[in-house]
């Protein structure tokens, strides 16, 4: 049972980890990539312009006095953006070493976006991760893709990426940095990472069923029944967090529930595990931060019911939720502490 919860608490805290990524200052004006290996992360920071002129997806358009922002973190935030509702630009140009030896097709990993995205390579549109009806993409998440570029297209300097996106749902940009290199390598990349996170996903629902059998035969010790919810909902959540859901349920309602109910569940589950697995009564304490995340999830479940959103959710209360994780890992740590000091079995092996 240890070995199965520290093997479930390390896969979970090497994943769910929320970030802002740190903007530098001293890019040159006119910023170039090289790429010069079969598979090469693009640079974070990129041009970027919050105005929808078609025009910015031509070579010849001069953005160097454009702003330079990172691709992976939300736009919408800004001050100075939250009145826009329109599409925005990213632009970066990269030199192809790679190219004097290499003459086939390119391509982009894309992670997934917060809405729908336009893909244009020197120029042309090469794709469109959710269809544009009259310049305006649909309110849908963009799933985890693979961008090609065409070989007839790349040139040995100065080729362009420019990318048309918008924002929905009290969120934008993308959820981690793309990745540049030879189709063959990205197609790799790109399977190596689904089988991954899919082999993960199996693993957690596997430890469900397996520890919802266990408390079938063995109700009394009822920690089993609440490690096998905290593993369905970890289960959940990486399946929206990485976007595999959309490959299974093209749906937002379901990434929705996935990402955003799962992620509640996971750290209500372990609380109620914690205290069961070392035998110790439910304090003042810990029954507010239940009281806090249960209300968290019917806020956020009702939210999604009603209105297909979690926007007022992301708004005001995303970061409360996400501080009260933090609360929990520390509260955990004294429980175990002091589940130690009064002879529980197995407290120290958790709290290591």
């Amino acid at each position: 049972m240890n070995i199965f919860y520290r093997i479930f608490l390390s896969l979970s805290f090497l994943l769910f980890i929320f970030h802002t990524p740190v903007l530098s200052s001293d890019l040159k004006e006119h910023y170039v990539f090289t790429l010069s290996e079969t598979i090469m992360p693009l640079p974070k920071l990129w041009y970027f312009q919050a105005e929808d002129l078609y025009i910015y997806k031509e070579k010849n358009i001069d953005h160097s006095n454009w702003q330079i922002r990172a691709i992976n973190q939300p736009w919408h935030t800004q001050k100075e953006f939250r009145n826009y509702k329109g599409n925005v630009w990213y632009r970066l140009v990269f030199n192809c070493n790679l190219c004097n030896d290499y003459k086939g097709d390119l391509a982009l990993l894309v992670p997934i976006h917060y809405r729908g995205a336009q893909f244009y390579f020197n120029g042309v549109l090469v794709k469109e991760t959710r269809p544009f009806i009259n310049g305006i993409s649909p309110l849908k998440l963009g799933k985890p893709d693979i961008i090609i570029l065409p070989s007839n297209l790349i040139k040995n300097e100065h080729n362009l990426i420019a990318i048309r996106i918008g924002s929905f749902d009290y969120n934008s940009g993308f959820e981690g940095i793309l990745h540049i290199g030879t189709l063959p390598e990205i197609t790799k990349k790109f399977i190596q990472n689904t089988l991954y996170y899919g082999l993960l996903i199996g693993i957690t629902l596997f430890l469900s069923l397996y520890f919802i059998i266990l408390y079938y035969y063995r109700k009394k010790e009822r920690f089993y029944l609440y490690f096998s919810g905290m593993a369905f909902s970890f289960a959940l959540w990486a399946a929206g967090y990485v976007g595999i859901i959309f490959w299974i349920f093209d749906n937002r309602i379901a990434y929705l529930v996935a990402a955003y109910c799962g992620s509640v569940s996971i750290v209500i589950c372990a609380i109620f595990f914690i205290h069961s697995f070392l035998d110790l009564r439910y304090n003042l304490f810990s029954k507010i931060l239940l009281s806090l995340l249960l209300f968290l999830l019917i806020y956020c479940t009702t939210e999604i019911i009603t209105t297909g959103l979690v926007e007022s959710y992301r708004m005001y209360l995303f970061k409360i939720f996400l501080l009260t994780c933090l609360i929990y890992m520390i509260y955990s740590a004294i429980l175990c502490i002091y589940a130690i000091r009064i002879h529980r079995p197995h407290a120290g092996k958790i709290l290591i």
